[in-house]
C-alpha cells in the first residue's frame, strides 16, 4: 500500500491506498472540481459544507446509474458498482482511504 500527499480544496491529505498515484491524484482532482462547482453554484465558502455537498452528488450519480443498470438488465455493472462501494465503506470503516 502506498502512501500520497494529496491537496484538496487548499487542504493537504496522507492517503494510504492500494491504487496508483495518477487514479488517486485523479479522484482527488474529480472531488475538488465538484467542490469548486457547487462554490461557484452557491456561493457556500465553508469546506466541510462543500465536501458533504460534493459527496452527495457523487452518491447521488451512483445511485443513478445502479438504477440505470437495473433497468438496463445489465447485473454485471450493478454488481460491479456496489463492488466499489464495499471498498469504500471497508477503507473508510479501517481509518484510510482507498
Amino acid at each position: 500500500m502506498a502512501i500520497y500527499n494529496l491537496r484538496i480544496y487548499g487542504k493537504e491529505y496522507k492517503i494510504s491506498s492500494r491504487y496508483d498515484e495518477s487514479y488517486v491524484t485523479e479522484m482527488a482532482h474529480f472531488l475538488e472540481s465538484r467542490m469548486k462547482e457547487l462554490a461557484e453554484a452557491t456561493g457556500s465558502v465553508d469546506f466541510y459544507r462543500l465536501l458533504v455537498m460534493a459527496s452527495m452528488t457523487v452518491v447521488d450519480d451512483y445511485f443513478k446509474l445502479m438504477k440505470e443498470c437495473r433497468k438496463a438488465d445489465q447485473p454485471q455493472f450493478a454488481s460491479k458498482l456496489e463492488s466499489i462501494i464495499g471498498m469504500i465503506e471497508s477503507s473508510l470503516t479501517e481509518k484510510r482511504v482507498l
